[in-house]
Formats: C-alpha cells, structure tokens, sequence
C-alpha cells in the first residue's frame, strides 16, 4: 500500500462481495510476472529463486490474510508443477492454510497439469467438451479477444449476448461452471458495454433461475437446432447429491429445453423428451410466471409453437437474445446414460473417482455405505450390458476398494488393485 492508491483494494473488494451476501470470493494469481530477473535467472541458471522469494511466499500471504473460496493460478504454461514446487504449496493450502477445509483450486499448476491434477480442470481457455466429463471442469472465457482491457478493441471484438448466453447454457448443460472475464479500465471502471453485457445476462439468468443454477445435467444435453437441456428432480431422497445428470422418470424429473435459435416459424421441435398423455409444455414468461403451451407428438417427440404469444409476455433477455426457455415436465421414462464409456476400466475409474471424492466428504462412511453407494454408481455409469457385472465386482471387492481408499489410493490405483485396468 505504499504506492498507487495508498489503500487495500483486495480488502475492499473482498469485503463487498461478502458484504452482499450469496456469492463466494475468488482470487486470481499469475505464478510468474514477464520479465521478472529472478524468473529469467531461474531459467538460465536452472535454480528456482524465484518461487522460493517471490511467488510461493506471495501465494501463501494471498491466502492467509485474504482467506479466498478459489485458488485460481494461472501462468503455467513455460514451467513444470516441479519448477514452481506445487506440491509442497498444495499440501499447505489443504492441511494448514484457514482455508484448508472450505478451499477449491483449479488445474493450472504448471504446464504438465492441465486437464490431469485440479479441484476442478479448465484444461485451456474456452475449454466446453460438450459432453459430461468425470471430474468438475470450468470453461474459463472472456466477453472480448482480450483479457485485459484494450483502447483499440472493435465492437464486433465483444461478445454479443446471445453468444455469452449461449455459452453458458452450453456449459451448465454439461455440468460446467462458466468463468465469464471482464476487463476493468485502468482506473478500474467497467465501460457502458461490459455493463449492458452483464446486466442483460443478469436479467435471463434471474429469469431462469430454476433452469440454471438448481440444475443437473440431464440424460440427453443437446437437440437439434441449437437446443440444450438441464434438469431437475422433485425429490432428490435417496439420490447422490455429486450424481453427474438427473436420471429420467415422470414422475419425478423435470426438463427445461433452452432453444438458442429462435424459431423462424414459431414451430419448436423437440426429440428426445417422449410426450405422455400428461406431458405439460411452459414457456418462462414475465415475473415468475409461465405460459402453457399446446403441443403435437412428431416423431416421438414434442413439437410446440409460440405463434400468437406477445413479445412482451417473453422473459427478461429472451427477445434480445434471441433464446428462449420451455419448462417440461411429466414426460416418459427413459433409461439413456449420457456419459460416455468405452470400456470397463473407464467405468470403473469413473466410478471410483466419484468413491474417491464421496469418501473425502464422508469420512465416517461404513462399508455397507459405500457398497451402496458403489452399486448405485453401477447403474449409473455402466452401460446396461456391463451393469450385472459391475455390480458382482463391487460385492465381491467392495471391502478391499474401502481399505484402499483410507488407504488414500487415487481411483486408477483401485482400478488396478481389482485387476480391470493398468494403474493411471
């Protein structure tokens, strides 16, 4: 606080976001600064300086007198995790920071760890794998080509708002979180466009609240046409709460479609939700409320219009953006799985790492618990042919995956341990 502004401005940033309630806080830290001599000499020298003076020691002071939610590191790409001793900084973050319990990191610590080591993977920029993944992951990206702030950026340099909308819902419809950067002027204001942007995601993201941010993946995640689909249970009793996607009962599921290509016709074409006789159409309108709609089964599936309905009746954002949100319920069952497996060593290290982070959340789990648990992975990752047999293994072996896991075994180490595939 000697120079520049003579003022903590991370404390005064950490203290509004907390103080408004709701949202958690974050920090951002570049594990090199360019040009920096002692990460030059590092290089030259093959000494690592560097970290032991200036980043190591500055990370440790972020997180003790700021105490962030998320780590979020970055600069990693020129360096091994070795180079910048990760390890050593991880295991401090997680057994004695006071953020040890509460802390989640990303993947970006040193440029042989993306995608492989993290609390959750963003594996690079603008990463949206499109489909379920078996461990959290973010797509980290930015409403302009820059992720700092530029005089000369062109209009069409910004991302329009159906474009960041879409971006999103393609996200949360794999179950990914979206990291959506903006860049602050140099005195730190945010220009009029980078506001109306935010707002405008603001208001369709409120309007929809539902269909976003109490969702799961659901057992289909796009459509055709530019559809994407997230999901919601009526009574989650009796289910995993880290399951991957909502299974799909009519009973009990509810499926929200986001159409992202507005209709030229007004003719909505849906084919994987299978209509029953009490199948029920909504479309999200103005003030919480909705708009039930008349449906045709074509094909199998459900085609609805919006032909007739005023554009003042559509929910916040809906008409700027071009995209609009159905609420579907009641519709038939249907056994699909969405994620993908190949064979059964990926099963099985699907199954086991979800083991692995239930074990770490649950420490006092019993062995019957966790044979539960791992049957009901069964059926949920093991394609239905491989269902009984899975579900054999985990009654034959469930006692030794158990003791492998308080022995802190990673999931490629139980999957070799129970002879279905190498050791990752």
């Amino acid at each position: 606080m000697d120079v520049g502004p003579n003022r903590d401005l991370l404390a005064e940033i950490r203290a509004g976001i907390l103080g408004a309630g709701g949202v958690r806080f974050g920090t951002y830290f570049s594990l090199f600064a360019w040009f920096h001599p002692l990460w030059n000499a590092d290089q030259k020298n093959n000494t690592q300086v560097y970290v032991d003076t200036i980043s190591t020691p500055q990370l440790k002071d972020l997180v003790t007198n700021y105490q962030p939610d998320i780590v979020w590191v970055d600069g990693d790409w020129l360096n091994s995790w070795k180079y910048w001793k990760s390890d050593e900084f991880i295991a401090w973050l997680y057994n004695e920071s006071p953020v040890k319990d509460t802390v989640v990191t990303n993947d970006r610590w040193g440029m042989d760890t993306n995608c492989i080591h993290g609390g959750y993977y963003t594996c690079h920029d603008g990463y949206n794998p499109g489909e379920l993944q078996s461990h959290k992951w973010e797509n980290a990206n930015s409403l302009t080509a820059f992720w700092g702030f530029s005089r000369n950026i062109n209009f069409n340099q910004y991302m329009s708002l159906r474009d960041a909308l879409t971006t999103l819902i393609s996200t949360v419809s794999a179950g990914g979180n979206l990291l959506l950067n903006i860049a602050p002027d140099h005195n730190g204001r945010v220009i009029p466009l980078y506001e109306e942007r935010l707002r405008d995601i603001g208001l369709f993201v409120n309007a929809h609240s539902e269909a976003i941010f109490a969702s799961k993946p659901w057992i289909y995640l796009n459509d055709q046409g530019g559809v994407w689909y997230t999901s919601q249970l009526r009574s989650t009793t009796g289910f995993d709460p880290y399951r991957f996607f909502n299974p799909q009962t009519q009973a009990n599921t509810i499926v929200y479609a986001f159409i992202t290509n507005w209709p030229s016709n007004n003719l909505i074409t849906l084919t994987s939700p299978k209509p029953t006789a009490q199948t029920t159409v909504k479309l999200f309108s103005t003030n919480g409320q909705f708009i039930q709609l008349n449906y045709t089964t074509v094909n199998g599936g459900i085609q609805t219009s919006i032909a007739g309905i005023n554009k003042k009746k559509f929910a916040p954002s809906s008409v700027n953006s071009g995209i609009l949100v159905l609420k579907i319920e009641y519709t038939a069952d249907d056994n699909n799985n969405p994620v993908p497996v190949q064979s059964s060593c990926q099963t099985c290290q699907l199954i086991m790492t979800n083991a692995v982070n239930y074990f770490v959340q649950n420490n006092a789990i019993t062995q019957s618990a966790l044979q539960t648990k791992l049957l009901s992975d069964c059926g949920t990752f093991a394609v239905s042919q491989d269902q009984t047999s899975c579900k054999s293994i985990v009654n034959k072996d469930f006692s030794k995956v158990y003791n492998d896991l308080k022995g802190g075994r990673n999931y490629g180490e139980i999957c070799d341990d129970l002879n279905i595939c190498t050791a990752a």
